[in-house]
C-alpha cells in the first residue's frame, strides 16, 4: 500500500504530465526523433537465428581420426574425431556383464537373468553381441519398453483428471497399439501418419493375425489429455484443449514449442501466431468417436455388398408387391364399405390412442359380422377382417391414411373437412437457414461413424427389407423422401464384453458405429429444427465439448419418441449462439430413425402434413358426400399409388400411401403381418441370398478413442489468445518456415491427411532429426540436443551437429525409417560399449558434463524399470501382454473424488508397470517418487532426482516388502540344498548381473546371522533372507545402469 502521506502538489503532478506528453526524455538525454519501431515478425530473420534446423539433414563426410582401430561404426568416428580435437581419449570398453545389463535395460527395460548372463559370458563367438541385440529387438518386451518412452510424449493417461477424474474409455487400446507398432517395426513416418490421419488412409495398416484396423487407433493420442467436465465457458475450454494438442504434436514430432505462439508471434523462433491458428484449424475440423476398430472395415465391406444385393432384388420385389396388391385394391371400395358397416355397429371396439389391434384379437361379435358380410358381398373373409381392423385402428390416429374415412363413422356429417396443412414439402420460415439437406449433399460430405445409417442417404421410393426380430416376420420400409435413415441390417451391432462407454450422459446410447454427424457450423440464433421420422437421439457437440455429466449443459442432449410421420423436432441451443456445433444423431430405441434436414430459425417450421391430413385434403377437394364415394376415392388413390410404385414413379402422396400399404401386408393376405405367397417367397429368397454376406459380419467389437473426419473449418486468430477477441480466419496449413504459406485442405474435409504428409516428408528438416535425437537420448542418457523437446532458440545447441544430421539422413535413406535398425546400429557401436569410468582424471575435468561423450553416462532407471526389475528377480513377473489395465492399488486410507471402488492388488497382478492403470488424479506413488512425469504435456526427458524420499520409499513401501518376501520364498524353494554363499551369489547375479565380492558375501552372511538371532525358529530362514533381499533392492546399483 502507498505510504500515508499527503499527495504531491498539483503543480508537481502537472509537471509529470507535461514531461510524459513530451516523450518522457531523461534530462541528460536527447529528445526522441521518431517513434520506436513496433516489434514486427520477420520470418527470414528468425530463420537466420538457427539456420541449421530449417535445412533438410544431409549425409555428412565421415571424419578422419588418428586412432583408426577404435571406431567400428560411423557413429564412432564422429564421436572420436571430436574427442581427439579436444585432446581427449574415449573410455575403455565396459566389462561384458556391464554391457549386457546396459543393453537389456535399454531395449527391454528388464535385467538379464543369471542364465542369460552365463550364456553370454560363455559365448566367445565374434557375433555374440549381435545375437543378443537381435534377440532383444525381436523380444515382445522391446515394444513395452519403448512404448513407455513414447507414452511420455503423448501425455498418456486413462482418465481425464480435473475434479472427478472421469475415464477415457478404452484408452489402453492406444497403449497396446503403440506396443504392437514398435514390435512390428512400423516405419516411423508411417507410424506418425497414423497418428495424424490414420482414419483417412486409403490402405490402413491391419493387424497381422486378426486383420483389424490398426491405423485408426493411432489418432486416439489427441484425446488422451486433461478434460474438464461441464466447463462454464465451453469455447475457452476448447481453445485450451486444442492448445494442448498443438503443444503435444509440435513438440513430439517437430521439437518446437508452437504453443508459445498462441497469444502472439513466438518471441524467439520462426513461428508466427498465424502458424499456430493454422494448425488449430485441423483439430477444429475433426470430431471424436469411439471407433469399432476391430470390425469397422468388415462392416463397411459387407454393407457395400448388401447395397449391391438390394439394388438387384428390390426392383423385382417392388413389381411383385404391386402385383400382389392389385386384386385387393381393385375391390377396395367394397372392402371399405363393408368394413365401415362393421365398425359403425361396433364403436366400442375402437382401440385407445397409440395402440393397434391385430385381427387375432378381434371381438367374437366383430368376427361373426365380418364372416357374415363377407359371404353376402362375395369378399375374402380374412382380408375383410384385416381392413376392418385397419379402419378401427385409424379412428383415433389422425396420421393414419384411413382416418378421414374412419372419422365420419363417429361424426354427424359425411363430409371430410380440409386440414389446410402443407401437402408435401415442409414450409420453412422466411429467414430460416438450411444447415443440411440430406436430399442434396452437393455442398457437404457424408460424415458417419460406421454403417448404422448406411453408406449414403436413401432416395425416395427406396425399399429396405427389414430383418425379422425374434419370431416376427420381416417387414418392408419404404423411403418417401431423401434422408439419412438407419439401416436395419445393422440393428444388432454391439460392443464386446467389458468395453467401456463414454462417462457422459449420452454414454448409454447405442452410438459406436451407428452415429451420423452433421458438418460443423456456427450457430446464429441457436434454435435448430430437425425434420425427422421415427424416434431418435441427438447430442450437439458445442465447441467439441463432450464430457456432459451434470446439469450445466444437458440442453445439448435431446431425445424424441417414435412418430411414423415427418415432423420437426426443435432443439433450443440459443445459450450457445455464436458457437460452433456439430450435431450427432443416434438411433432411437426402435432403430428406425430418419433425418431429412437440419434448419436454423428463430421460429419453428410448420410440420408437414401427415398422411391422414394429406388424404383428408385430397378427399375434401372432391366434395364426397357418402361412404361409398369416399371408398371409391380411396380405391383410385391406393391403386394409382401401387401402380406408380411398380414402375418406380411414385412421388409425394403416392409414396406415402405405398409406404402405408407396404407396412400392412396383412391387408392383402388376410394373415397378421404376412404377405401373399409370391411376395413372401421373394422376401424369403432375398434374405437367403443375404445370409452369406451377413454371416461374415462381426457383430461385437472393441472400441478405441479415435478422430472422425469433418468438414474443413479454419480457426480464428485470437488476439492475445482470447476467444472473446477473434480477428479473422486463418487458413489451415503447415508451418510457413517449413512448407510455405499455401493452405492445405478444403471445406469438404479437415486436411489432416495433407498435414500428415507435410510433417512426415523427408524434406521436413526437423522430423527425422528430432526422433533420432530422442533415440540417442534414451540410449546414451543425453540427447545430442539435450533439450529433446525444444530445438528452438531457448533449447540447447547440438554437441555433435554433423553426427545428428548424418544419423537423421541415414535413418531416412538407409534405415528407411526403421526404428529397430537405428537402435541396432547405435547399441553395437564402440561408443555405446564404453565404460562409464573415464579414461583418466583429466578427461573428467575437461569434460565434466560428458558433453563430448568421452565415457558412457551413468543412468538411473525409471520407476517403471525399477518396479519391473523387482518383479522379475522375485519371480513374480507376469509377461502377459495387452488388455485392460490392472486397477491401481490404493491404500484404504486414500479417499478422494473420482477414486474407483475397484482397487487392484498390491503387486498389480505381477504385470509390467506399463499395464497398471494410469489415472491422472491417482498416479502410483512409486512412479511419482522416481520422477514419472505428470501426464500434462510432452515430456521427452524425465527429471532424474536423487532425494531421500526415494530411499525412504524403498525402505517402507508395502510392495517392496512384499516382493522381497516373494524373492526370498523363490530362493529357498528353488535352491533348498544350496549353501549360504551360493544363495548370495544367485541374488547378486539376479539383481546386479555380476558375482558378489568377498566382502559383500561376508556382509550378507552377517546380516543373515543377525536376523536369525531375533526371529522365531520356524520363520528364521524366511525372515533373514527377506531382509537381505530387501536390502539389495535399496542398493544404488539395483537402480542404476553403469
Amino acid at each position: 500500500m502507498p505510504p500515508k502521506k499527503p499527495k504531491l502538489p498539483d503543480a508537481v503532478i502537472a509537471n509529470f504530465e507535461r514531461w510524459i506528453r513530451d516523450g518522457a526524455v531523461w534530462p541528460e538525454g536527447d529528445k526522441p526523433t521518431e517513434a520506436a519501431k513496433p516489434n514486427t515478425f520477420d520470418l527470414a530473420e528468425r530463420k537466420q537465428r538457427l539456420p541449421w534446423i530449417w535445412e533438410s539433414p544431409q549425409r555428412q563426410p565421415t571424419p578422419a581420426v588418428t586412432n583408426t582401430t577404435w571406431p567400428i561404426a560411423s557413429v564412432d568416428r564422429f564421436i572420436l574425431a571430436r574427442l581427439e580435437k579436444e585432446g581427449l581419449q574415449p573410455a575403455q570398453p565396459a566389462e561384458p556383464e556391464i554391457w549386457l545389463r546396459r543393453v537389456y535395460f535399454a531395449l527391454t527395460g528388464l535385467p538379464p537373468s543369471p542364465e542369460e548372463l552365463t550364456a553370454f559370458l560363455n559365448d566367445r563367438s565374434s557375433g555374440a553381441r549381435e545375437w543378443v541385440v537381435d534377440h532383444l529387438l525381436a523380444s515382445p518386451q522391446f515394444g513395452e519398453r519403448w512404448a513407455r518412452h513414447w507414452l511420455d510424449l503423448v501425455r498418456y493417461a486413462e482418465s481425464r483428471g480435473h475434479e472427478s477424474d472421469f475415464i477415457i474409455p478404452n484408452a489402453f487400446e492406444y497403449r497396446d497399439y503403440v506396443i504392437r507398432a514398435l514390435n512390428a517395426d512400423v516405419p516411423y513416418d508411417a507410424f506418425v501418419r497414423e497418428h495424424i490421419a490414420g482414419d483417412l488412409l486409403p490402405n490402413p495398416r491391419r493387424h497381422l493375425e486378426k486383420g483389424f484396423n490398426e491405423s485408426i487407433i493411432g489418432t486416439g493420442w489427441a484425446f488422451l489429455g486433461e478434460e474438464i467436465h461441464a466447463p462454464v465457458d465451453t469455447r475457452q475450454d476448447e481453445t485450451d484443449r486444442v492448445d494442448n494438442r498443438i503443444d503435444v504434436m509440435s513438440k513430439t514430432f517437430l521439437g518446437l514449442t508452437v504453443s508459445c505462439a498462441r497469444c502472439h508471434d513466438h518471441k524467439f523462433d520462426a513461428i508466427s501466431q498465424r502458424d499456430y491458428y493454422a494448425l488449430a484449424g485441423f483439430f477444429i475440423s475433426s470430431g471424436q468417436r469411439l471407433a469399432r476398430f476391430e470390425t469397422m472395415d468388415n462392416e463397411r465391406g459387407v454393407a457395400s455388398k448388401l447395397d449391391e444385393l438390394k439394388a438387384r432384388w428390390v426392383t423385382n420385389l417392388a413389381s411383385k408387391i404391386s402385383t400382389a396388391q392389385a386384386p385387393v385394391l381393385s375391390k377396395l371400395k367394397d372392402y371399405l364399405v363393408v368394413a365401415s358397416e362393421v365398425v359403425m355397429s361396433e364403436t366400442n371396439a375402437v382401440p385407445k390412442v397409440g395402440t393397434r389391434l391385430k385381427s387375432s384379437s378381434l371381438q367374437q361379435s366383430i368376427k361373426e359380422s365380418v364372416a357374415r358380410l363377407a359371404t353376402v358381398h362375395s369378399l375374402d373373409t380374412n382380408i375383410l377382417g384385416q381392413w376392418t381392423v385397419a379402419v378401427l385402428n385409424a379412428v383415433n390416429d389422425a396420421s393414419d391414411a384411413l382416418h378421414p374415412l374412419a372419422k365420419i363413422f363417429s361424426s354427424e356429417t359425411n363430409k371430410v373437412e380440409r386440414t389446410n396443412s402443407p401437402i408435401r414439402e415442409p414450409r420453412l420460415p422466411e429467414a430460416a437457414q438450411v444447415i443440411v439437406d440430406f436430399g442434396n449433399l452437393s455442398k457437404h460430405r457424408w460424415f458417419a461413424d460406421g454403417v448404422g445409417f448406411g453408406l449414403r442417404p436413401v432416395r425416395p421410393s427406396e425399399l429396405q427389407p427389414v430383418p425379422p426380430v425374434g419370431t416376427n416376420a420381416p417387414t418392408l420400409l419404404l423411403a418417401t423422401r431423401a434422408a439419412a435413415q438407419t439401416d436395419a441390417d445393422w440393428r444388432d451391432l454391439d460392443l464386446s464384453p467389458g468395453v467401456e462407454r463414454e462417462p457422459a450422459m449420452f454414454g448409454g446410447w447405442k452410438r459406436d458405429g451407428v452415429m451420423l454427424r452433421s458438418p460443423k457450423f456456427e450457430l446464429g440464433s441457436g434454435k435448430l429444427h430437425y425434420l425427422v421420422r421415427g424416434s431418435g437421439k441427438v447430442f450437439a457437440t458445442v465447441d467439441s465439448q463432450r464430457l456432459v455429466t451434470g446439469p450445466l449443459h444437458t440442453v445439448q442432449i435431446k431425445e424424441w419418441g417414435f412418430k411414423d410421420n415427418w415432423h420437426w423436432e426443435t432443439h433450443d441451443l440459443s445459450d450457445y449462439a455464436g458457437h460452433r456445433v456439430a450435431i450427432e444423431f443416434s438411433p432411437g430405441n426402435e432403430f428406425d430413425t430418419s433425418i431429412a434436414m437440419i434448419v436454423e430459425s428463430k421460429t419453428a417450421p410448420v410440420d408437414p402434413a401427415s398422411l391422414g391430413q394429406q388424404m383428408a385434403d385430397v378427399l375434401a377437394e372432391r366434395k364426397l358426400d357418402s361412404v361409398e364415394n369416399m371408398a371409391a376415392a380411396y380405391q383410385d388413390i391406393f391403386a394409382d399409388a401401387a401402380k406408380s410404385f411398380s414402375v418406380s414413379g411414385a412421388t409425394g402422396l403416392s409414396l406415402e400411401v405405398e409406404r402405408w400399404l407396404a407396412q400392412r401386408p396383412e391387408l392383402f393376405s388376410g394373415k397378421d403381418d404376412e404377405w401373399p405367397e409370391t411376395v413372401s417367397r421373394a422376401i424369403s429368397d432375398y434374405f437367403k441370398a443375404r445370409e452369406p454376406l451377413v454371416s461374415r459380419v462381426q457383430w461385437k467389437s472393441r472400441t478405441a478413442p479415435a478422430m472422425m473426419e469433418g468438414n474443413g473449418m479454419d480457426e480464428y486468430l485470437l488476439v492475445r489468445g482470447k476467444h472473446q477477441t477473434p480477428k479473422g480466419l486463418v487458413p489451415r496449413r503447415f508451418l510457413e518456415s517449413i512448407a510455405g504459406s499455401e493452405p492445405i485442405g478444403s471445406d469438404q474435409g479437415s486436411g489432416r491427411r495433407q498435414l500428415a504428409e507435410a510433417i512426415t516428408s523427408p524434406e521436413n528438416p526437423l522430423f527425422a532429426r528430432v526422433f533420432v535425437n530422442r533415440v540417442w537420448h534414451h540410449l546414451f542418457g543425453r540427447g545430442i540436443v539435450a533439450t529433446v523437446d525444444n530445438f528452438g532458440w531457448l533449447g540447447q545447441r547440438p554437441t555433435h551437429p554433423e553426427l545428428l544430421d548424418d544419423l537423421a539422413a541415414s535413418f531416412i535413406q538407409e534405415d528407411h525409417w526403421s526404428i529397430k535398425r537405428l537402435i541396432r546400429r547405435l547399441v553395437l557401436s564402440r561408443t555405446y560399449a564404453m565404460s562409464s569410468k573415464p579414461a583418466d582424471a583429466d578427461a573428467e575435468q575437461r569434460d565434466p558434463e560428458n558433453l563430448l561423450l568421452h565415457r558412457m553416462n551413468l543412468k538411473r532407471l525409471e520407476g517403471e524399470a525399477i518396479r519391473d526389475a523387482m518383479l522379475m528377480v522375485s519371480g513374480r513377473l507376469d509377461l502377459r501382454m495387452y488388455g485392460p489395465s490392472v486397477p491401481l492399488h490404493e491404500s484404504q486410507f486414500v479417499e478422494a473424488r473420482g477414486l474407483r471402488s475397484e482397487r487392484g492388488p498390491l503387486d498389480g497382478e505381477g504385470r509390467r508397470s506399463i499395464y497398471v492403470a494410469a489415472r491422472r488424479n491417482f498416479l502410483p506413488m512409486m512412479m511419482t517418487a522416481f520422477d514419472t512425469p505428470t501426464p500434462f504435456t510432452t515430456v521427452g526427458r524425465r527429471n532424474v532426482s536423487n532425494v531421500p524420499g526415494q530411499m525412504l520409499f524403498l525402505m517402507n513401501d508395502p510392495f517392496v516388502h512384499q516382493q522381497a518376501g516373494v524373492w526370498a520364498d523363490r530362493l529357498l524353494k528353488e535352491w533348498p540344498e544350496a549353501s549360504t554363499e551360493q544363495r548370495i551369489r544367485n541374488l547378486y547375479l539376479a539383481a546386479f548381473s555380476r558375482e558378489p565380492s568377498a566382502s559383500e558375501i561376508a556382509r550378507c552372511s552377517a546380516a543373515l546371522r543377525e536376523v536369525n538371532g531375533v526371529s522365531d525358529q520356524a520363520s528364521a530362514a524366511k525372515d533373514s533372507w527377506t531382509e537381505v533381499c530387501h536390502a539389495l533392492f535399496g542398493v544404488k546399483e539395483f537402480m542404476y545402469v553403469r
